[in-house]
């Protein structure tokens, strides 16, 4: 059975039970609490996702009023709470945001929607109701499913075998598996830039008077900068740099920091082992150096 089918099964499994549930429910200013749907509401949006949330709420509600066990502000109720609920999940992976998004979502959002729907269709006088008159009985509703389904998930989280609820893993593993995930990146990352910084140590034009101070800074213990950027000095350090690249590596080099030692007009370096004949990159001498 692939996901897709899983997350039907399980909707269709969530629908039934909002359905049902709404047999348990309190009447409230013309509009019939069930703390029950908004359970389901979460649990949907944090086990299937904001999109499966908001269907299963729409089918259920549909239902609800098919069977006169719900009104047509059923709608509004348990919708705009389901697709908030799913959405703050989704992106915090946070149980705590998933019950902000249901309570925001029914109590203000469906509040505030169900006062046309109450005047269009229940026969409401829009003289005699405030439009904010469906928010309290909407957040006593949604804030006793909160509480209901915050139970449910966070003891969820202590069952070893989560995973075997479909496809959708361990709740509490996902922000550890997506800091893995991120750390892996960042490595890869990482890597892929030390490559190209070889890369382009390989393909630079020019020996580079940059070349030079990297030698000079490996070579010499405690540098002074002086010696590699004044003109007349630098071409000293450069004959220092080849003599000990000879003497104490095995390495014959030429190095051409050009015009003024500053790598203006500078011709590519060239570096030869000398017992082998081999020649030589910049960061295999680098390398050879301990850099």
């Amino acid at each position: 059975m692939d996901t897709h089918t899983k997350k039907l099964v399980m909707a269709s499994v969530f629908c039934a039970v909002a359905v049902v549930g709404s047999l348990f429910s309190f009447p409230v200013l013309g509009s019939k609490c069930a703390p029950i749907q908004h359970m389901v509401n979460i649990l949907c949006g944090v086990l299937l996702g904001p999109w499966y949330a908001v269907g299963t709420a729409f089918c259920a509600s549909l239902l609800r009023n098919i069977f006169g066990l719900g009104s047509i502000l059923a709608f509004p109720g348990s919708m705009c709470g389901a697709l908030l609920c799913g959405l703050a999940y989704k992106y915090s992976h946070s149980i705590i945001a998933a019950l902000c998004g249901e309570v925001l979502g029914t109590g203000i959002l469906g509040g505030l929607c169900a006062y046309p729907l109450a005047i269009l269709f229940l026969g409401q006088n829009a003289g005699n109701i405030a439009f904010y008159a469906y928010i309290v009985p909407f957040l006593i509703s949604t804030v006793a499913g909160a509480v209901i389904s915050a139970v449910l998930l966070y003891n969820l989280q202590k069952v070893k075998k989560y995973k075997h609820f479909p496809y959708i893993g361990d709740i509490k593993n996902r922000k550890q598996k997506q800091h893995k995930r991120c750390e892996e990146e960042h490595k890869m990352e990482k890597k892929l830039m030390n490559k190209m910084e070889d890369m382009e140590l390989e393909n630079v034009a020019g020996g580079t008077h940059g070349e030079m101070v990297e030698l000079h800074s490996a070579i010499t213990p405690n540098p002074s900068g002086l010696g590699t950027h004044i003109p007349g000095l630098s071409e000293i350090t450069k004959q220092s740099i080849i003599q000990k690249l000879k003497d104490k590596y095995g390495i014959e080099a030429h190095i051409d920091i050009g015009w003024l030692g500053l790598g203006i007009a500078s011709e590519n370096n060239t570096y030869k082992d000398i017992k082998t004949g081999k020649s030589l990159t910049h960061s295999e001498v680098m390398k050879r150096l301990g850099k």
